[in-house]
């Protein structure tokens, strides 16, 4: 058939193995974005310090991009903590 002289054109050709390299490296990163926001979601400091920026979410007074940046880097970073 068609569907078989195609695939074993895409198999000889490496394609297949191509197509499924660039799969798995998609699957590893929706794996990684999955279990980091999970453990997020469970970490209490985290959890604690997004909680406290929801009044300034609220009132405008930071943006939530900046509200997670100051979060993160207050939770991870070894160094000063942002400002927020």
């Amino acid at each position: 058939s068609v569907v078989t002289r195609f695939r074993a054109e895409m198999t000889a050709h490496g394609e297949v193995r191509r197509r499924r390299a660039a799969q798995a490296g998609q699957w590893l990163w929706s794996q990684l974005e999955a279990q980091a926001l999970e453990r997020l979601r469970k970490d209490r400091a985290v959890v604690t310090a997004a909680a406290g920026m929801l009044g300034r979410l609220s009132e405008g007074s930071i943006s939530p991009r900046r509200a997670a940046h100051v979060v993160l880097e207050n939770q991870w970073d070894t160094g000063p903590k942002a400002e927020a």
